[in-house]
């Protein structure tokens, strides 16, 4: 195995066959004038190439002669903490391959990249090895999703736990509506590719890899909307509690409220302007507040009876 640099961090042959039939070309943040060099030597689709310098490109697959493009979108990290947009937290990858090529062009590089490149190091690489490379490759992109996931799901775990203990500020439902979006973003962005992965009818080995790297995107897919939909229940549960509180408030401000009420009215009868009989009675003033006390307990027994009290 050979491994060399031709032109510094942004063009790297990192692996080629020892009698020189095949090569993986790795290019990081390529200009257009690398891309038209990168035409013209491997015979790169001018479509394809206008893919690469696309960042809002999604997945798809695409067949080119003997040849196969396939552009997946990658996980990154870490993330600014209110980063949901599926361009934010993914960032796309171009894989042109062949039986005798395999070409990745990233705008950035990545540690799976970087991993596989690593491992490569020490290894030796032939022909018939493309395929089980651009299978570990596509895998290795897909399983980006799956520590995110994971955190997601930690986080989600906490939130659970605190649910009921406490009461939730403004800013923790604000991160657990951040870790719905980034669920989402991952489910839909899973569901992107595998879609382009089933819509592609490649025959030979290339048919079997994408075959395998449809079912891991369809695991994790499968995954990310479970965790969409407990998401989507803690927000409904936290509604929900939020909106038991407010009716345990509500009924002590309505029990209160009923309480208080015959004895303003009796204060408001007697405290009008006018010359009452009671006003000239020795026990008058005695007997109000016996009518008020009588009042007040007639009504916390009637409550208690009812159930309002506890």
């Amino acid at each position: 195995m050979l491994i060399l640099s031709d032109s510094g961090p942004v063009r790297q042959l990192v692996a080629s066959a020892r009698q020189g039939q095949f090569r993986w070309i790795d290019v990081v943040a390529p200009d257009r004038a690398t891309l038209q060099a990168l035409t013209d030597e491997f015979g790169l689709p001018d479509a394809a190439a206008e893919d690469c310098l696309d960042a809002h490109q999604l997945p798809k697959v695409e067949r080119h002669g003997g040849h196969v493009f396939i552009l997946l979108r990658m996980h990154v990290g870490p993330l600014n903490a209110t980063a949901t947009s599926a361009y934010e937290i993914t960032h796309p990858l171009a894989i042109y391959a062949g039986s005798d090529l395999l070409l990745t062009i990233h705008r950035c590089d990545h540690t799976v990249l970087s991993r596989v490149r690593n491992r490569l190091s020490g290894a030796e690489i032939d022909s018939d090895d493309a395929d089980q490379l651009l299978d570990e490759l596509i895998r290795e992109v897909i399983f980006t999703f799956d520590a995110p996931l994971d955190r997601i799901t930690a986080d989600l775990v906490d939130f659970e736990g605190s649910l009921l203990s406490a009461r939730m500020t403004e800013r923790a439902l604000e991160q657990v509506f951040v870790r719905k979006r980034r669920a989402s973003v991952l489910a839909w962005m899973l569901l992107r590719t595998r879609e382009g992965l089933a819509r592609a009818h490649l025959p030979g080995e290339h048919g079997l890899v994408l075959h395998e790297a449809r079912d891991a995107a369809d695991a994790l897919h499968f995954r990310a909307r479970e965790v969409v939909e407990h998401t989507d229940n803690l927000l409904n549960l936290q509604i929900a509690v939020a909106s038991h509180r407010t009716n345990e408030v509500m009924r002590v401000l309505t029990v209160m409220s009923v309480v208080f009420m015959p004895l303003t009215f009796i204060a408001g009868v007697y405290g009008m302007n006018f010359d009452a009989p009671e006003y000239h009675w020795r026990y008058g003033y005695v007997s109000v507040w016996l009518l008020i006390v009588g009042v007040l307990v007639a009504v916390l027994v009637w409550f208690r009876k009812r159930g309002w009290l506890r």
